[in-house]
């Protein structure tokens, strides 16, 4: 990118790199890539949050070996996986997947990735301004097979969350009373999709912010939470995953069968847009739209609620996280997060 962005009208001297979800986990990877060093000057991670959970190799051997069960060709002779048609491939990777969840990963091979990123020392990522973020409800969307999941019970939401993360019930009601301390309406299926969506994004992007701007002579970390809310089935999904792609390619016209119609939804994108280009051009993303928005510190957790019209939070929904700090989604397991149980 660097060596050719000027044939775009570009600067080499001055390279953003940002993507969303799989693509923002790519951006995380490259800050623990020594080669990746110097190529770019600023990274934007939209919900990147799985891209911070890089492994050794061997944790990756049940996928490999389950893939290659799949495509039937001996492990010792891997080259004939070339003569491999592409959608046999792909139709042996979903298969792979769903023998063993993970697969086609980065991970830990100590020559091109030599560490998780953001790791507490790892220095990579020092003279990189970052601007990282999170949907308000990244989870509904994973909720959304089965809309049972929307009109939960109490006690289905408690069974749920007992399941999934092997808690007690004066566990779940810390957590219930920690996110109902800033929203008391929220609904034990609001709760829920909370905890998912913290658990799986909001308190790994978190962790990484911490860990930068916790380094001495670190360049800055923002971090921004994207809270529009879609208006389909008057809004049951709130700010799913991936919900901000279109605002911040200032495309919600043509995505209007999910974002809606109206002006508040181009004066998120504009908002959302405005942060990111002041971000790609000056590693601020500062903007005469929002109001005066800090780096990221374990101090005031700054942090930017983007919607039509934003706000500035301190320590944003900091009770909840902290409640939910120990949690941990088994990989192996979803199934008793997401699906729907009578």
């Amino acid at each position: 990118m660097r060596d050719n962005i000027t044939q775009f009208g570009g600067d080499p001297g001055s390279v953003t790199v940002f993507g969303q979800s799989g693509g923002g986990s790519k951006i995380m990877t490259l800050l623990a890539m020594p080669k990746a060093q110097g190529l770019f000057h600023r990274a934007i991670s939209m919900s990147g949050a799985a891209g911070l959970n890089v492994d050794p190799a061997a944790a990756m051997e049940p996928y490999v070996n389950a893939f290659i069960k799949e495509l039937g060709v001996d492990p010792k002779n891997l080259a004939a996986a070339q003569q491999i048609p592409m959608q046999t491939v792909l139709d042996a990777r979903i298969r792979a997947v769903a023998a063993s969840f993970e697969g086609a990963r980065p991970v830990i091979d100590g020559k091109h990735i030599v560490a998780r990123p953001m790791a507490p020392g790892l220095a990579m990522h020092a003279k990189v301004p970052m601007l990282l973020g999170s949907t308000k409800t990244e989870a509904s969307l994973f909720f959304q097979s089965d809309m049972r999941n929307f009109t939960l019970t109490e006690e289905q939401m408690r069974v749920r969350l007992r399941t999934a993360f092997k808690i007690d019930d004066a566990k779940v009601d810390a957590i219930m009373a920690a996110y109902r301390k800033a929203s008391p309406d929220m609904t034990p299926s609001d709760i829920l999709v909370a905890v998912a969506s913290d658990v799986q994004f909001r308190l790994p992007l978190t962790g990484a912010a911490e860990t930068k701007s916790g380094a001495t002579g670190q360049a800055p970390v923002y971090m921004y939470n994207f809270n529009w809310t879609i208006p389909w089935q008057n809004g049951v999904l709130g700010s799913p995953h991936a919900v901000d792609i279109p605002f911040a390619f200032g495309t919600v016209n043509e995505a209007g069968e999910m974002i809606g119609p109206g002006d508040d939804a181009m004066e998120t994108s504009m908002n959302l847009m405005s942060a990111f280009v002041n971000f790609a051009r000056t590693g601020n993303p500062n903007n005469a739209r929002m109001p005066d928005w800090k780096p990221y510190d374990t101090t005031t957790r700054t942090t930017m609620l983007v919607d039509a019209t934003c706000e500035t939070a301190l320590d944003w929904r900091g009770d909840a996280l902290r409640e939910v700090a120990t949690l941990k989604i088994d990989p192996f397991n979803r199934a008793a997060l997401y699906r729907y149980e009578a």
